[in-house]
């Protein structure tokens, strides 16, 4: 989720006052002095050609080879297909994978979605890591074979495909879409994960075109936030659970992001919560936070699980924020990317199983 601000020292990328008010030149300072090192070393990591076919779990990858990967993997394995949710405006496409081992249509769905934000690299290499252990491990893994008999998963592995594609041509710790709403450079885009229409325009979010948290002209304006609204009405009579996985700060967190009451379902949403958590800590002894939204990390109206679950009436509707602190932060290096995998997805098969079903 994190703030457009350049600011490594900020565990949580808050939206503190100085940040807001940091000036441009600090903030260029701050950038090169901190962050230009790693940029540049990440860079020369990632450009490297990979030997390993298909999936590839030691470099971070750009669109192109995102796409080009769900198209080879829909070729190569029957439990794949895949379908556009939507269009970007500069013509990318959304793309979600079904994986399904049979069942028509009807078993319970869990959708998870990466990369809203466009900086941060770890989340489609994560939803890309989750999409490898389900294809590869049903038939060997038994626990894995039991959880894909029971659910559909709908996996969308880079939602921001406009602002993903910039950050690897221009600018590495971009946020938000690339929409030009003011004719200045500085103040494209809106952030999609405050442009849903679910209190839209309240805590947590900005009228401001310039700013980070920039909502959009009103809700579903955007087609990043559209495409999810679109591929989750899609299966809404079948979803169980929703998970966003963003980065950073290591937190698991339950509506609302509107607002810091708690919601009516928020002790059943902890518990599995805390399930999940747990066992993810259990991999390589990650901690994360457990809360509801707006107290854990800050408010956030207009974002997409608050929607999911006050709009649809989906209990089990979840924003992980993966790692790290702030050591790294957004340019977590990608020798993190099979342990971050290995826990994440072990923390979420985990809370899936915790959701009681009928």
């Amino acid at each position: 989720m994190g703030s457009e601000d350049i600011a490594p020292t900020s565990v949580m990328d808050a939206w503190t006052h100085a940040a807001l008010t940091q000036t441009r030149t600090d903030r260029r300072i701050t950038y090169c002095l901190l962050h230009h090192r790693l940029v540049d070393e990440q860079r020369n990591i990632i450009r490297q050609p990979s030997s390993t076919p298909l999936f590839d779990h030691t470099n971070y990858h750009d669109l192109q080879y995102i796409l080009s990967l769900l198209d080879q993997l829909e070729a190569d394995s029957d439990l794949v297909s895949t379908y556009t949710a939507g269009t970007t405006l500069e013509g990318r496409d959304i793309r979600v994978v079904q994986v399904s081992s049979g069942g028509g249509g009807t078993r319970p769905v869990v959708w998870i979605d990466c990369g809203i934000h466009a900086r941060e690299w770890i989340s489609p290499a994560t939803c890309q890591w989750i999409l490898d252990q389900l294809t590869s491990g049903y038939g060997a893994d038994p626990d894995l074979s039991a959880l894909l008999d029971t659910y559909d998963f709908h996996i969308l592995p880079v939602v921001n495909a406009d602002g993903y594609s910039f950050t690897w041509t221009q600018d590495r710790l971009w946020r938000k879409n690339r929409h030009p709403y003011n004719e200045s450079e500085e103040c494209v885009g809106v952030d999609p994960n405050r442009n849903f229409d679910y209190h839209f325009g309240g805590l947590g979010s900005s009228d401001r075109h310039c700013l980070p948290i920039y909502r959009g002209e009103y809700g579903f304006s955007e087609e990043e936030s559209q495409a999810i609204r679109d591929g989750v009405m899609g299966v809404s009579d079948r979803l169980k659970a929703y998970f966003a996985l963003h980065s950073y700060a290591q937190m698991w967190m339950s509506p609302w992001g509107y607002t810091f009451e708690k919601p009516p379902h928020y002790e059943e949403q902890l518990r599995v919560a805390e399930i999940g958590a747990a066992a993810l800590k259990a991999v390589h002894g990650t901690n994360y936070t457990v809360g509801n939204l707006a107290a854990t990390i800050y408010p956030s109206a207009g974002m997409s699980a608050d929607w999911v679950y006050g709009e649809l009436g989906v209990i089990y509707s979840y924003v992980l924020e993966l790692r790290d602190h702030g050591t790294y932060g957004f340019l977590l290096p990608p020798e993190y990317i099979v342990p971050v995998g290995e826990e994440t997805w072990e923390g979420i098969q985990a809370a899936i199983t915790a959701i009681p079903l009928p």
